[in-house]
């Protein structure tokens, strides 16, 4: 840079307004820096930076495998139990890790609320400036969190990252303190708030470093309040309208309204996947690789079809929300995303199909409707389900693009959908129980064409439902239908990504695996999602055991691009590989991602999918021993394939990052590594130059240029 880009650069810095501090103070911070500028250089050569969040990663990888820990990016507000949402974060001095906090140094945090648009609304009381103790997640290590065999490596300062760990409650019940006449967590802000925190390090009474990170938490006790509120006032209401001129012989709740199936079934979904974004953010398990896209999704869902719905009910003559609601909905900016993309024509239309069958056949002299009204509660569900599935495309363009694991989150939502559908049936379809075994199973599980044997299945009924599937079957298929349908046209869109002709294969259904009698792969598909083997809803217990080390240290050895570390090298890296476990479909490369880990695969088998001329292929099928994304491990490129489980897959992951300790201080492994991997490529008949991958693979891991390494 030159003296005119320099003073340049400097004029464009000093007329940049710096949020929260006055002209005045702006001065004096300059001033205060240019005589430590004169007098001692070195504490300006210190530089913070918070950890960003990674998907797959979690903070408290970084208790059990420093370098490859995680901060997070959303929180749950639950009245539940308390809650914690962690950031990790770093300190450097001339661009080399401090693995101590610095002498007389002082960190302080900041928290910003900002409104929908993404502006600073106001700062939180306690937590301005807050002054904040340096803490290590891996302190855990000492209290027995962590297995001994991790205690020694703890003690060794392995983990170069710091944590700070915000108390989601108290910060909740400060914002809300702060400003006690607006609707904070509630309908006007649409059940979350956006923060920001900013981290500062001070040395000798100066800002020296800062950094901050966007975060959002979440009104967990308020998710499916709307989808309640249509259930509990909607549905009784119209049902009034539809019996008023009836003659009953048999009391008829809601349960029989047509709507109801679709209603109760999408609430215990959202429920079971609202369990696993719980047990992902709060309780610290496995759940998702991603549990804020989900919940973005499925919280824009509910406002669309419920607010689609309550503009309908308001045409009708029923308004469900009350008067702040109703303003806060017509002009409040954080609603205008909203407002213009309801749909109220299209669910119009579904409204059209709540008719019930109240006469007609009846099996059983006391079923209090016909029998018809299970086929109007079919087909009220196909329509609700195709307006439903038009707002999903919309709640997907509000949550944003999803690259990383799009498609394994809609597996985990169809599954759920699925178990909802066996789980909810008597509540669903409460008919059911006026019919006999045969037909009850005739009306549940029969595929189309399929009577399964039976017999004395009545003319009128095999009539009306033979040409179609039983009612789980239908409800499944055709949900699994339409969630493809919309994946197609995100993928298209450029805000999902999927490996294969479909997003959601038929191999993905515990259904379909159960009716296929492939009991082996529906019980690893259960089991991936937390729950027993079968079809019923059972809870698997869950405890996260350590993988031994020493296994892992045997398997690193026998990887040929490791041979160039010695025998405490390679059990430093050994130390800080993650095991990672994945199930049917699930993805650890995603093609054209970028990517800066290996995975060595030790137990099941992955196949490696490219994707030719737009379709995407089976390329090789890998078993236990097999190293995948070597190359991007240490240059940083793009991925050149997928790489999945087929069934079940236990593999190890090695991050760049793992490597920087290890090269600082012998320099010498960039020149074993670039002969190593340059080997490698002329195998396979690559042309690079010996200096291009040797700077690609010093960036990589040092994140600089090879002249700055000594």
């Amino acid at each position: 840079m030159d003296l005119q880009d320099y003073l340049k650069a400097l004029n464009h810095l000093l007329q940049i307004n710096v949020e929260n501090i006055s002209e005045d103070d702006k001065t004096r911070l300059l001033q205060k820096h240019i005589e430590l500028y004169h007098s001692r250089k070195d504490v300006l050569s210190h530089n913070l930076t918070i950890v960003p969040f990674i998907p797959g990663r979690r903070s408290f990888d970084e208790a059990y495998y420093p370098g490859l820990g995680s901060s997070e990016e959303v929180a749950l507000f639950t009245d539940k139990t308390s809650s914690e949402i962690n950031f990790l974060y770093r300190i450097f001095q001339n661009q080399k890790p401090v693995n101590s906090f610095p002498d007389h140094a002082v960190l302080t945090a900041t928290i910003t609320t900002l409104d929908h648009q993404g502006k600073a609304s106001f700062l939180v009381p306690t937590w301005i400036d807050r002054e904040i103790e340096p803490q290590r997640k891996g302190d855990e290590a000492l209290t027995g969190t962590i297995s001994e065999t991790y205690s020694r490596r703890i003690n060794e300062n392995l983990s170069e990252a710091w944590t700070l760990s915000v108390p989601v409650n108290e910060l909740v019940e400060n914002v809300q303190k702060a400003k006690p006449g607006e609707d904070l967590f509630g309908f006007n802000s649409l059940f979350f708030e956006r923060f920001k925190l900013q981290l500062d390090l001070h040395l000798e009474d100066v800002v020296v470093s800062s950094d901050y990170h966007y975060f959002e938490v979440y009104n967990e006790t308020l998710f499916g309040s709307l989808y309640k509120r249509i259930i509990e006032k909607l549905l009784p209401w119209d049902l009034n309208i539809q019996l008023s001129t009836a003659k009953l012989e048999h009391a008829i709740g809601i349960d029989y309204h047509p709507w109801f199936p679709v209603l109760c079934i999408g609430t215990e979904k959202a429920n079971l996947y609202m369990k696993a974004i719980y047990g992902d953010l709060v309780e610290e398990k496995r759940m998702l690789i991603d549990p804020g896209w989900l919940l973005r999704v499925g919280l824009y869902l509910e406002l669309l079809t419920c607010l689609g719905v309550i503009e309908v009910a308001k045409q009708e003559g029923l308004d469900l929300l009350d008067p702040e609601e109703r303003e806060a909905l017509g002009h409040l900016p954080a609603f205008k995303e909203i407002r213009t993309r309801l749909d109220v024509k299209a669910w119009k239309k579904v409204w059209t199909a709540r008719k019930m069958a109240v006469k007609g056949v009846r099996p059983n002299k006391h079923m209090p409707v016909s029998f018809t009204n299970l086929l109007r509660k079919k087909n009220a569900t196909l329509l609700f389900l195709h307006a439903h599935h038009e707002d999903l495309k919309q709640a997907i363009e509000l949550a944003g693009v999803n690259i990383h694991n799009s498609q394994e989150t809609w597996h985990r939502v169809f599954r759920d959908a699925e178990r909802a559908v066996l789980k909810m049936d008597e509540q669903a379809f409460p008919e059911l129980k006026y019919l006999t075994a045969d037909l009850k199973k005739f009306v549940l599980w029969h595929e189309r064409g399929n009577f399964f044997g039976l017999k004395l299945i009545p003319k009128q009924f095999s009539e009306t439902f033979g040409d179609q599937d039983g009612l789980y079957l239908s409800a499944c298929r055709n949900y699994r239908s339409s969630m493809n349908e919309v994946a197609e046209w995100a993928k298209n869109h450029g805000l999902m990504e999927y490996t294969g002709k479909e997003c959601v294969p038929s191999s993905a259904s515990i259904l379909e695996n159960y009716l296929a009698k492939n009991y082996g792969r529906l019980k690893y598909l259960q089991n991936q999602d937390g729950y027993l083997e079968g079809l019923d809803v059972k809870d698997r217990e869950e405890t996260e055991a350590r993988f031994p080390v020493e296994t892992i240290y045997k398997t690193l050895g026998r990887i040929p691009i490791f041979r160039a570390l010695h025998e405490d090298e390679l059990q430093h890296l050994a130390h800080r590989a993650r095991p990672i476990e994945l199930g049917h479909l699930e993805r650890i490369i995603v093609q054209d991602r970028e990517g800066s880990s290996l995975f060595i695969l030790h137990e099941g088998s992955l196949e490696v999918v490219g994707r030719i001329n737009g379709v995407d292929q089976v390329l090789a099928v890998l078993q236990p021993g097999a190293v995948v994304g070597e190359f991007s491990f240490l240059t940083g490129e793009k991925r050149t394939a997928a790489v999945r489980a087929i069934d079940f897959a236990l593999v190890f992951e090695v991050s760049a990052d793992n490597l920087r300790p290890l090269v600082e201080k012998r320099p010498g492994i960039l020149e074993d590594l670039t002969r190593i991997m340059n080997q490698r490529k002329k195998a396979n008949d690559e042309s690079v130059s010996e200096k291009s991958l040797m700077e690609k693979i010093t960036s990589t891991i040092l994140g600089r240029t090879r002249t700055n390494i000594n």
